[in-house]
C-alpha cells in the first residue's frame, strides 16, 4: 500500500498540532525528497537539512550550491509564492500539503512577493480584486500604491540616524535615576555601546558618559 503523508489531509495545519512535519520537497533535478522536520524550523534550517538528505539520492551531483535556490509553495490563499525570506518558520508559511518546491534563484520579483504579503494580511488574494474589474476599486488600489511608494521613497532618503529614530523611537523614563541593574554595568561611570552591522564584521564602539543622580 502506498504511503500517503498525513500532511495531505484536509486542513492539516489547523487540525494537526504535531511537532514533526513530513515535507515533500521537489528538487530541481527532478527528484522528490521526503524530509521530516520540526514545524518551528526556519527555511534556512530546512534547506540545510534538505541538502544533506538530497546527497543520499540520485543526481545530487547536478545540483548547484544551496544558496543558488529558493523555496516556493502554494500558500493558504491558493497562490504560488516564492519564499525568499529564509528566516520565516514553516508553521507560519503553512505550505499546501507540506510541499516545498526548490527553484533556481532569479532576479528579485518584488511586486509578486509584495502582493503575496498583502494577500496574507487581508486574508484575500489580490487576484480576486483584479477579477472584479471594478474601476473604483482599481483606482483606490492605484492611489494607495502611489502613496505607499512615496512614503517608502521618503524613508529611503533619510539618514541612517533618522531611520534608527523612526524604527526605534526614544522613550522617556519616568525618573532621572539610573536603575540599579544598569548602574552595576557601568565602567568608570561610562556606558559602552557596541554596534555590529548586519552581514559584516564591522564593530563600532561608543562610550557614553552617564551622570548618576
Amino acid at each position: 500500500m502506498v504511503h500517503v503523508p498525513i500532511a495531505y489531509t484536509y486542513n492539516f495545519w489547523a487540525k494537526t498540532p504535531t511537532e514533526v512535519i513530513e515535507l515533500t520537497c521537489l528538487m530541481p533535478n527532478g527528484v522528490v525528497v521526503p524530509l521530516d522536520t520540526n514545524r518551528n524550523a526556519t527555511l534556512a534550517e530546512i534547506k540545510e537539512d534538505l541538502w544533506d538528505e538530497a546527497s543520499k539520492y540520485p543526481l545530487h551531483g547536478i545540483l548547484k550550491d544551496a544558496q543558488s535556490y529558493v523555496f516556493s509553495c502554494i500558500n493558504s490563499n491558493a497562490e504560488a509564492e516564492e519564499l525568499r525570506d529564509e528566516t520565516r518558520r514553516l508553521c507560519d508559511i503553512k505550505p499546501f500539503c507540506s510541499v516545498l518546491k526548490v527553484i533556481e534563484r532569479e532576479g528579485i520579483k518584488s511586486d509578486r512577493n509584495l502582493d503575496a504579503q498583502i494577500g496574507h494580511i487581508i486574508g484575500k488574494g489580490l487576484h480576486e480584486f483584479t477579477a472584479l474589474k471594478n474601476s473604483e476599486v482599481n483606482d483606490f488600489r492605484w492611489k494607495m500604491r502611489v502613496l505607499g511608494d512615496e512614503v517608502a521613497l521618503a524613508r529611503q532618503k533619510k539618514s541612517w540616524v533618522e531611520k534608527v529614530q523612526y524604527q526605534y523611537p526614544s522613550r522617556l523614563a519616568p525618573t532621572s535615576a539610573i536603575p540599579k541593574n544598569i548602574e552595576y554595568r557601568l565602567k568608570d561611570g561610562n556606558l559602552v555601546l557596541v554596534t555590529k552591522f548586519r552581514n559584516t564584521e564591522v564593530f563600532i564602539f561608543y562610550i557614553i558618559k552617564i551622570s548618576i543622580v
